[in-house]
């Protein structure tokens, strides 16, 4: 033994340890450093007024908050609405999900048309997404009504973001000239693909809707600053004197 540190290089400096996530990264042949970190969400919610909520989202996704704009390249997803709610699946990167959500927050009570928004499921760093553009649909199908458990509306929404990603999948080599005759026919060709009315309201308004954040307590979780004192930072006012 020459004395010298394993975790030391010849020049005597420390060397930089690899953590877990670079060795995998290293592994599946992922460039880390320019490897960008994506997030799902799923959204529903109700329609009060039966006008679209297009305009609301759209102008959430354009920094300038102008509704009508063409959305933000960085979104990718799909808007379903049925006239009496909507679920919306919206990809992009982890950053501009949250500062999304967060925007909603303030802004949730400027569009009456959109009601209380529950954030049925959030998924962090999804790989890859499942749709390359931003689209709306109308969905009409009311389908067959009735409450869930807990169990039961947990499945339902690992179904409906499964097909939704399905649908992405199936848009993602199609131009638009494709995609004008893909989607008129799309509830003939695939009706299961799309949620219905009564399954998007589920998620909302059904005795286990509670296991669903509300869009409150979602910003509260993750969009708001962790306020969190560390033992070793609580300096002032210093501890109290030992008594003998």
């Amino acid at each position: 033994m020459d004395g010298t540190d394993a975790g030391a290089d010849t020049t005597g400096n420390m060397a930089e340890r690899k953590s877990l996530l670079d060795v995998v990264l290293e592994k599946l042949n992922v460039d880390a450093e320019n490897r960008q970190l994506l997030s799902r969400v799923l959204l529903a919610g109700p329609l009060t007024t039966g006008e679209s909520s297009k305009g609301f989202f759209e102008a959430l996704m354009n920094e300038g908050g102008a509704a009508g704009a063409v959305a933000n390249s960085r979104y990718t997803g799909v808007l379903i609405e049925t006239g009496q709610n909507f679920v919306h699946l919206l990809e992009a990167p982890t950053d501009d999900v949250l500062r999304y959500m967060a925007e909603m927050g303030k802004k949730k009570d400027e569009f009456d048309a959109v009601g209380d928004v529950v954030v049925a499921s959030y998924t962090d760093d999804i790989g890859s997404r499942a749709h390359t553009r931003w689209i709306v649909l109308t969905q009409q199908t009311n389908g067959s009504s009735g409450n869930m458990n807990r169990a039961e509306l947990k499945e339902l929404i690992v179904n409906m973001t499964c097909n939704l990603m399905e649908l992405g999948s199936m848009m993602s080599n199609k131009k638009d000239l494709q995609m004008q005759h893909f989607l008129p026919v799309l509830k003939n060709t695939h009706p299961d693909i799309l949620p219905t009315t009564s399954q998007i309201e589920r998620c909302y308004a059904s005795p286990g809707c509670d296991y669903c954040l509300t869009l409150d307590e979602f910003t509260d979780v993750y969009c708001a600053p962790v306020d969190l004192n560390l033992h070793g930072e609580l300096i002032c006012p210093p501890a109290p004197p030992l008594e003998y």
